[in-house]
């Protein structure tokens, strides 16, 4: 092993999926932190938790496969978990960390907030970000968006987005090219919620009622 290929795996070392049992590298993966009370298991996407954990791949068959028996053949001891359960801890926390993006994309203004300034950015856009309760022109905006190949998400309702803006109702936003770093984690927390949930990723609407 060369010294560049031993660095490379120090920075980001691989670990086992309590489902499928497959290696991958760490930052592809989802640690749960164990503790020695029920129910044993708690999400910890920051990896800041203390103590031993486990690791899970992000889709649904993982989830599935590690709560009919991988969480408790890795930790070797009776896990009962439910895994919408864990979804649901999983998208609360993901909710949080896309809170505080979203507001440092506002403060360090590269975000666009409203359906005519969105519009208005998209050409040096690195995302747009759509609720999931979103109608009117969002139709429009996601196909400027797909034409552009800029990164289109949904999630948070309309009125998630403008409380954390201090708006009544935000539909849509988008973040300016200059806040690639932010729109990046932004997207792929995104997601990682969606793959769980086995839901599409996808902006655009398979039904044009509503």
């Amino acid at each position: 092993m060369n010294a560049a290929t031993h660095n490379t795996q120090r920075r980001n070392p691989e670990r086992t999926c309590a489902g499928c049992r497959a290696t991958a590298p760490q930052a592809e993966l989802i640690r749960f932190a164990v503790s020695d009370a029920p129910p044993y298991l708690a999400p910890d996407l920051g990896r800041r938790m203390p103590g031993r954990g486990v690791w899970l791949g992000a889709s649904r068959r993982c989830l599935e496969q590690a709560t009919r028996g991988g969480f408790a053949r890795s930790l070797k001891r009776k896990i009962e978990v439910n895994a919408d359960t864990l979804v649901d801890q999983i998208e609360a926390q993901q909710q949080r960390r896309a809170q505080g993006l979203l507001l440092a994309a506002s403060r360090t203004r590269v975000l666009a907030v409203g359906t005519d300034a969105v519009r208005d950015m998209l050409m040096n856009a690195s995302l747009l970000w759509v609720a999931e309760d979103a109608q009117n022109r969002r139709d429009e905006l996601t196909a400027m968006a797909e034409r552009l190949g800029r990164r289109c998400v949904v999630f948070g309702t309309k009125a998630w987005l403008g409380h954390t803006l201090g708006r009544d109702e935000v539909a849509v936003v988008a973040m300016h090219r200059a806040g690639d770093g932010i729109a990046t984690e932004v997207a792929s927390l995104v997601t990682q919620v969606a793959l769980l949930k086995g839901s599409t990723t996808t902006c655009r609407r398979t039904s044009t009622n509503g």
